[in-house]
């Protein structure tokens, strides 16, 4: 064997061992961090398809409008961030969401009739209820999210807002940080609430999500409380309330696709203490969704599926370490997580 074909072979044996080295670092020592899983993550693309029914806080009946309508409020949330979905449509209108992020509290405000940013005569007289951020788009476009600084003024804060009315669950999701939303740290005992509007070129008006009680829009006497802390323990509560969930996942941490016909399929065994969809998806580290399963309805115990390595394309996976979100829900939309590392090696 000549000197150079020999260093070739050392130079691509080391890169092959330095890679397994990462690869078992990602699977072994930093498993416990990546399985501190989020309670519930919201890919943030104007697609509502993936919330649950347990994830609905407010249910309209539009009677029968094809346009311009609310139909529903979602809020979901994990460790670092909330999440809001609107279901809605609607043609050269405007949609405003209103947050209270300490209801029941004195700090926030009742009358935004002369603010800065949206005015749209908006007064609030419901209980408890005095938003201090509020979120605003026009004719769905991706929109904006603020802090309310006074009954005069807003500032615009970081949120990731996308709407989409090409879905088949058409409307527009916020994702916003629990820092961004508590700077000093989430509140022991966090209650929020929300109200969601529709609006013309001038005030709040044609539909809202709840329905106001004896008020008309743009006056305000409602709104959803959700308790994100019920055990006051200062952590958003983990969303499962009963003795559902994944026991286990069982799966290799390193998986060698070839197509070559001989272990050519990722097995995951899932555990369920009862029957469920169980729905996955594959990240990358750098936190991009590289594949996605179709549902599969599953029975208490165990259930098996695969993954053939490949991406939406079709295309082999690149070597790499990868996270698997494994997310089951069940018949009372219940949702709980796992994920499982995985090291891709061809």
């Amino acid at each position: 064997m000549s000197v150079n074909v020999k260093k070739t072979i050392d130079v691509k044996l080391l890169s092959i061992y330095r890679f397994l080295l990462i690869a078992f670092y990602f699977s072994f020592f930093m498993a416990s961090a990546l399985l501190c899983a989020p309670y519930h993550r919201i890919d943030i693309d104007g697609n509502l398809d993936e919330w649950p029914e347990g994830e609905k806080i407010a249910n309209d009946i539009h009677d029968g409008e094809v346009m311009n309508r609310i139909d529903a409020l979602y809020v979901t949330w994990d460790a670092d961030n909330l999440y809001i979905g609107v279901n809605y449509k609607l043609d050269d209108c405007g949609m405003l969401l209103y947050l209270d992020t300490d209801y029941g509290l004195s700090s926030g405000f009742d009358d935004l009739t002369k603010i800065d940013t949206w005015n749209k005569g908006a007064k609030f007289s419901a209980g408890g209820f005095l938003p201090d951020f509020m979120y605003g788009s026009w004719d769905g476009d991706g929109g904006s999210f603020y802090q309310i600084t006074s009954s005069l003024s807003a500032s615009g804060v970081s949120a990731n807002c996308k709407t989409d009315f090409s879905s088949y669950a058409p409307g527009t999701e916020i994702s916003i940080g629990w820092d961004t939303l508590f700077p000093s740290g989430f509140p022991a005992g966090t209650k929020i609430a929300m109200f969601c509007s529709l609006a013309d070129g001038t005030a709040l008006a044609l539909d809202c999500a709840p329905d106001n009680i004896a008020v008309v829009l743009p006056l305000v006497d409602t709104c959803t409380v959700i308790n994100c802390d019920s055990n006051s323990d200062g952590v958003p509560d983990s969303l499962s309330s009963s003795n559902f969930e994944i026991s286990y996942v069982r799966m290799a941490k390193i998986f060698s696709p070839n197509a070559d016909g001989i272990n050519d399929d990722l097995n995951i065994t899932v555990a369920l203490t009862q029957s469920a969809d169980i729905y996955m998806k594959a990240f990358n580290i750098e936190g991009k969704k590289v594949w996605q399963s179709a549902g599969h309805s599953a029975e208490a115990g165990e259930t098996t599926m695969t993954w053939n390595g490949r991406d939406f394309s079709g295309a082999m996976i690149r070597n790499g370490v990868y996270i698997l979100n494994i997310r089951a829900v069940n018949s009372s939309g219940e949702e709980v997580y796992k994920n499982k590392p995985v090291a891709i090696v061809k």
